[in-house]
């Protein structure tokens, strides 16, 4: 999946912001109680295509595999070829709907936790949150910096499921 940086921010100038606070923003999305669930429902909502890919892989492998006669060879290879464009085609179908299906996760499971990293700052009082990777040490100016990865993770488990 693709990596977001989670940055809220408050109207506040990046210079002056007091508290600040971090998130592991990896972690969370792997953490996540509603992406794991998502990727549930999606592997169980492919299921059906990738049993019929496989299918078709294994229908192609043993057309592929037999020995043909002689008078029949130009039959099988036009046979073969027939099934090699199936089954591209739907490998190609199967792999365009899970990258779709992906990214719709993604993008949801990102608007939650997003969601959930707003109200727990503003709960807090932070001026400004960002993805701990993507933070560098703070100024001798800040008080401090938080780690409220926890905090989102405890709040994303009390939410339910998508």
């Amino acid at each position: 999946m693709q990596e977001r940086v989670l940055v809220m921010t408050a109207s506040v100038d990046i210079q002056t912001a007091k508290k600040v606070a971090v998130v592991d923003a990896n972690r969370i999305l792997m953490e996540s109680p509603q992406l794991e669930f998502a990727s549930m429902q999606l592997k169980n909502e492919l299921r059906p295509s990738a049993m019929r890919l496989n299918k078709l892989k294994e229908d192609y492998d043993a057309e592929a595999g037999r020995l043909a006669k002689a008078d029949e060879q130009g039959m099988a290879k036009i046979k073969i070829e027939q099934k090699r464009i199936e089954l591209l085609a739907e490998a190609k179908e199967y792999e365009t709907n899970l990258a779709r299906r992906k990214s719709e996760i993604f993008k949801v499971t990102m608007k939650v936790v997003q969601g959930v990293v707003d109200e727990i700052a503003r709960e807090a009082g932070y001026d400004l949150v960002f993805d701990a990777k993507a933070f560098a040490t703070p100024d001798a100016s800040r008080e401090s910096v938080y780690d409220i990865s926890e905090q989102v993770l405890e709040r994303l488990k009390s939410l339910p499921r998508m």
